[in-house]
């Protein structure tokens, strides 16, 4: 200390200042720790305050974002758990509407997807580059619509002039939703069923298109069409859906014969021309608040003996549940217009149904229809799932065929 009083004499003495001065000198260090030197250890306080408190918040989002990436991920794996495979449960949207707008347009002569076995394209020819069918590596083709050897029958609409025919008119398609299924011909092979609404010759419907998926991991391969897009009513039974769908391992291949034959074309029939008196029979359903309904609006009418089963298979051996692909054949009321002195006929034209029917008591010698879908729907039947209540049945479209007495013509 008196060193540096000694040095500060020397340094300052010239300025009037004694610095040898006890007290000045105890004044100067009492400055020198003042006000400054504690608002610069105040404000490192507050600094290291405000880092605290933001590392605090900054682990809070962290620990936050990182639970809804979990959540993210879990949400993710179920869909896919659900879809099958590593997808999507709807990539072909876009594929279906088209085929909905071209399958009824007689002058489109090609699909603009694969065809596969059993399938013939309307306007007579096949599918864009051809395709009708796959090797027998592919799981969505014959396997998907017809017998396990591939055969089917025909899926064609019958061949008619457009001159000389009344026309199906589609317009106003609009994609609704859809979800994949396992083929219950072969076991690994999936399809994709997507709902359209679409205005068909003035009457609002359902349409559905069934496609098989001929790669899961491949999102960019093009579609297999399975099934000709089936009409359906836009009504209370076209969208109940099942929370348990079956699966179609350990199921048996079923021989339909002739009773069951029958009751199957006499389905196609009713449900064509709703009949819904003989509906109600089919199903065997004695609930007298059950009403059931075919296809309405409209005036369709059912080509005599056309129907046949694509594919039939019991759940269980011996059981008599049996679920039965049913194809038919349906046009549109004939016509005759004047032209001028004289009148010319025109045929309606014609168009491929096909849809998934659960039928029990298959074996026997009156077999009932207790269910019934777009084809594709086969895992999701469920007796009596078609039943409307009185006020669904009164709020239903009308056909535009009937006759004051309740009939169609």
């Amino acid at each position: 200390m008196t060193d540096m009083k000694e040095r500060a004499e020397q340094d300052f003495g010239g300025f009037g200042y004694d610095p040898s001065s006890d007290g000045a000198w105890e004044q100067g260090r009492v400055k020198m720790a003042g006000p400054k030197s504690k608002g610069r250890s105040r404000a490192a306080q507050i600094i290291v305050w405000v880092l605290l408190v933001l590392l605090v918040l900054l682990d809070i989002v962290n620990v936050g974002t990182s639970n809804a990436n979990r959540k993210q991920s879990d949400d993710l794996a179920d869909r896919l758990t659900t879809a099958y495979n590593p997808s999507f449960k709807v990539r072909y949207g876009d594929y279906g509407a088209q085929v909905v707008r071209a399958w009824f347009n007689p002058a489109i002569t090609s699909s603009p997807v694969p065809l596969a076995d059993g399938i013939e394209w309307p306007g007579g020819g096949g599918s864009s580059d051809d395709a009708t069918s796959t090797d027998e590596g592919d799981s969505n083709t014959a396997a998907a619509t017809g017998s396990e050897d591939g055969s089917s029958a025909s899926s064609s609409s019958s061949a008619t002039s457009t001159k000389d025919s009344v026309p199906i008119s589609v317009v106003s398609v609009a994609f609704l939703g859809g979800e994949q299924t396992e083929n219950p011909t072969q076991r690994g092979a999936y399809a994709e069923q997507d709902y359209y609404s679409a205005y068909i010759n003035g009457s609002f419907y359902r349409v559905a298109v069934t496609m098989g998926i001929p790669d899961l991991d491949d999102f960019n391969a093009e579609p297999v069409l399975v099934a000709p897009p089936t009409i359906v009513t836009v009504a209370p039974q076209a969208t109940k859906e099942t929370q348990n769908p079956v699966t179609p391992n350990g199921w048996h291949k079923f021989d339909v014969k002739d009773n069951l034959a029958t009751q199957l074309d006499a389905f196609a029939e009713a449900y064509t021309e709703n009949n819904t008196v003989q509906l109600k029979q089919l199903t065997g359903d004695g609930n007298a608040d059950h009403f059931y309904a075919g296809l309405t609006p409209g005036s369709w009418q059912y080509v005599k003996d056309s129907s046949s089963a694509i594919w039939a298979y019991e759940q269980s051996s011996g059981s008599g549940q049996v679920v039965v692909e049913l194809q038919w054949q349906m046009k549109l009321p004939d016509e005759t217009i004047e032209e001028g002195d004289s009148t010319r006929d025109l045929t309606g034209q014609t168009t491929t149904q096909r849809m998934d029917l659960l039928v029990t008591k298959a074996a026997s010698g009156l077999p009932s229809v207790v269910a019934w879908g777009p084809a594709g729907t086969y895992a999701t039947l469920e007796a009596k799932q078609n039943a409307l209540t009185q006020d669904e049945f009164n709020n239903l479209p009308v056909r535009t065929d009937v006759e004051t007495d309740g009939s169609t013509k």
